[in-house]
């Protein structure tokens, strides 16, 4: 993941330091929402935020169910 923002956008290792901290802690909230309520309210919140900050049509299937 840091080579690719290094290659598409010139991160060096302070914005790369920022990226990782904000990755955090997204992905301690999105840990936290799957605790305390469950994963399809922790997933459908996580979409609408992504599609939020992208302004891009993103779908969530919920998980993939392998026999």
């Amino acid at each position: 993941m840091a080579v690719s923002l290094h290659d598409a956008y010139g991160f060096g290792p302070e914005r790369l330091q920022k990226f990782f901290e904000a990755f955090q802690e997204n992905s301690d909230e999105l840990a936290k929402m799957r605790a305390e309520v469950d994963d399809d309210y922790a997933f459908e919140k996580l979409r609408l935020r992504a599609e939020d900050v992208s302004r891009m049509d993103i779908r969530y299937y919920g998980k993939l169910k392998i026999d």
